[in-house]
């Protein structure tokens, strides 16, 4: 335990819990998105706008290909 969270019984569902962020788990949110905030930024600065819809592109067949289970294949890739 971080104490990020903290985990309540659920008033409507005795069976479950719900989870809240902590104060240090939503100061900890708030810096997260500040260091992702400063990477988008410095990755724009280096990499142009063409390269990224590249990168982006491939990304995604490649994501595609792992949810569809395509790279295990047996078939020969053409």
């Amino acid at each position: 335990d971080r104490g990020l969270i903290e985990r309540k019984p659920n008033p409507s569902d005795g069976r479950s819990v719900l989870i809240h962020l902590t104060p240090f788990g939503k100061e900890m949110r708030e810096f997260s998105k500040g260091v992702v905030l400063r990477f988008d930024e410095a990755v724009k600065v280096h990499i142009s706008e063409e390269d990224l819809k590249t990168f982006k592109k491939v990304a995604h067949t490649i994501m595609e290909m792992v949810q569809t289970k395509n790279m295990y294949s047996t078939e020969k890739i053409s």
